[in-house]
């Protein structure tokens, strides 16, 4: 993905990463049906049936499809607890879809997508004049070891170079230049419609 270019290093806490597996239904054709129905006269002979997963087996299942906790960025694609975990428990799904599947990553699972917007209009309004690019308005609480309350800073949710890499996919326009387009950019400047582009990347 170009989008994880440079990336490479970065570790964000708290991810949700999902496993889909839900692909486009196609539109049924006379052929299609056909073999359908064949299909189901040879399970009905052969006395075997294919039964879907149900009660605990299938809450199992759904629960391998998404997994929570830390993720890491590599060269390769992505590592730490919550990929690994993920490959782990949904290790027959990964194989059934032969190892070629979309994944979907929330990168601030605890915030709704109502609760990013306020926060992108909030920045809006009171940081107006702060640089898109340098500045996410999703913080936390900076806390260090042996650091008094008043003492603890707030800092960015999300690592720096990831939050510019959305900014530059969202708000660019895909070019040779889309950094320096993204580079002037100030809160201030950004529509509804620019906004609702940053949450959904979120």
């Amino acid at each position: 993905d170009p989008r994880l270019d440079g990336l490479a290093g970065i570790s964000v806490p708290d991810v949700e990463i999902e496993l889909v597996r839900e692909q486009p239904k196609k539109e049924a054709t006379s052929d299609s049906v056909s073999s359908q129905e064949d299909a189901l006269v040879a399970e009905q002979k052969s006395g075997k049936t294919k039964t879907k997963p149900k009660g605990k087996a299938k809450a199992q299942q759904n629960k391998a499809l998404v997994q929570r906790g830390d993720l890491l960025i590599t060269h390769w694609g992505f590592s730490g607890p919550a990929a690994l975990r993920l490959s782990s428990y949904g290790a027959r799904i990964i194989h059934d879809l032969e190892y070629n599947f979309p994944i979907s990553i929330n990168w601030i699972p605890s915030l709704s997508k109502e609760q990013v917007l306020d926060e992108f209009r909030r920045a809006k309004k009171l940081h107006g004049t702060k640089l898109v690019t340098s500045f996410c308005p999703i913080q936390e609480m900076n806390n260090q070891p042996g650091q008094d309350i008043e003492q603890q800073k707030l800092s960015s949710k999300l690592p720096r170079r990831l939050w510019k890499s959305m900014v530059m996919d969202c708000l660019g326009q895909h070019g040779d230049d889309t950094e320096s387009q993204c580079a002037e950019l100030r809160w201030n400047s950004l529509s509804d419609s620019d906004l609702m582009k940053l949450v959904g990347a979120i």
